[in-house]
């Protein structure tokens, strides 16, 4: 079994190399900006792309609720995380709505100078496609969880990311990490409004969430309101090249 290496990401972000370097090689646009790779979409009828190494961390996202007033995740029901604005650490970001997301994507346009999104349903499946199983449920887990403050943490529904297995691309976590919100929202079932008293609802739409890390499940679309957050569900952000 392989221990989880906590000072991975650290490590391997702050020897990123520029754009020059090498054509495929992971850079960031800015200092605090995420690190982000080019997705080969040969055959796929999509123009080529930049998508973040790995989904987006509690590090990260917390500089931008820092810098931009982003709401602060929550465990389920929107209950508040103990300590949440402390925990910076490299484990993916969950607990967020839509609105949380995009407030994060803004941040980051605004630092960078660049465009960023939400990756649309039909570029995850592109970058998905060379992705690989990392087996993340054999990696021991530490004691220390039980106290961690976060559902998500604690019932292994997020890992640390930039772990295992990348694909083709140099992206993490694509089949093996937490659901991620694409760019695609649609309006609400009519019943699941009616229970989140939202007559006018509408839900995001999620991929990668792959149950029992089976990879062929990483491509399905899952729905949830977009007002609402799960402590499975985060995201990574994307820009045009």
């Amino acid at each position: 079994m392989r221990a989880i290496n906590f000072m991975s990401l650290t490590a391997i972000v702050a020897t990123i190399a520029s754009p020059s370097a090498a054509s495929n090689a992971p850079f960031r646009d800015c200092p605090e900006c995420v690190s982000i790779s080019l997705v080969d979409t040969t055959g796929t009828g999509i123009e080529p792309f930049y998508m973040a190494t790995f989904e987006t961390s509690w590090r990260e996202y917390l500089t931008a609720v820092r810098e931009a007033g982003c709401a602060l995740p929550t465990n389920l029901r929107n209950v508040p995380i103990k300590n949440a604005d402390k925990l910076d650490d490299d484990y993916a970001v969950s607990g967020i709505t839509r609105n949380d997301a995009l407030c994060f994507v803004q941040w980051l346009s605004n630092k960078s100078s660049y465009h960023y999104r939400l990756p649309t349903p039909e570029e995850w499946k592109a970058a998905s496609r060379t992705a690989l199983a990392s087996s993340p449920y054999d990696d021991p887990v530490p004691s220390n969880l039980v106290d961690d403050p976060r559902q998500g943490v604690r019932s292994l529904a997020t890992r640390p990311v930039l772990r295992g297995r990348p694909s083709n691309d140099g992206i993490y976590g694509l089949v093996d990490g937490v659901g991620e919100m694409t760019s695609l929202d649609t309006p609400g079932d009519e019943h699941l409004c009616k229970i989140y008293k939202q007559p006018q609802c509408r839900e995001v739409n999620f991929i990668g969430l792959a149950f029992g890390n089976d990879p062929n499940e990483a491509n399905k679309i899952f729905h949830m309101i977009s007002t609402e957050s799960a402590v499975d569900v985060g995201f990574r952000v994307v820009r045009d090249r």
